[in-house]
């Protein structure tokens, strides 16, 4: 790929890679880290996609395993925590959008629930995949996604409820 096309690709998707960086990391400054090195890996490669939605498995898939790898590495220790990344402003959006505020609020419980079920919240609503696409992106067949996708909305819906003092009541 050369130099313009990747300029391209990076305008139309990095905030997606942003915001898969930033539900595993957990932590603003890696996921720009994470979004550079993806786009920097992409110029490096002479990659060719069958299609955009190739290429955007392709990003995603990169973005996974970078974080993964990140999180592995030693010098993850001496990192800042979510909680002291709230406390100085981190921003859950790549870029600005008139729905930031909403976008937030649904991003940070997602950042509460364990990575097997941010990754598959974020890929089926975010992205648009359904569970056989998310099941080739991550390695799992269709119906594991399924139940995982299942239990993350139940521990999803119970974050939101309690964040905005929902009680379920025994009717």
């Amino acid at each position: 790929m050369n130099p313009k096309e990747v300029e391209q690709i990076y305008q139309h998707y990095s905030d997606m890679v942003f915001r898969v960086a930033l539900i595993y990391m957990k932590n603003q400054d890696d996921a720009y880290d994470i979004v550079h090195n993806v786009f920097e890996k992409m110029l490096q490669k002479r990659l060719h996609f069958k299609d955009d939605e190739h290429m955007k498995a392709w990003l995603i898939r990169v973005t996974i395993n970078m974080c993964k790898n990140l999180l592995k590495s030693a010098c993850r220790n001496r990192q800042v925590s979510l909680e002291e990344q709230q406390e100085k402003g981190c921003d859950y959006a790549y870029c600005d959008g008139d729905e930031k505020e909403q976008k937030e609020e649904i991003l940070q419980a997602i950042l509460n629930i364990k990575p097997v079920f941010r990754e598959v919240i974020y890929l089926y609503y975010y992205e648009g995949y359904n569970t056989k696409e998310i099941g080739k992106i991550v390695g799992k067949n269709a119906s594991t996604i399924r139940s995982r996708l299942a239990k993350a909305r139940e521990i999803l819906a119970q974050i939101l409820q309690e964040e905005m003092g929902y009680e379920e009541t025994d009717s």
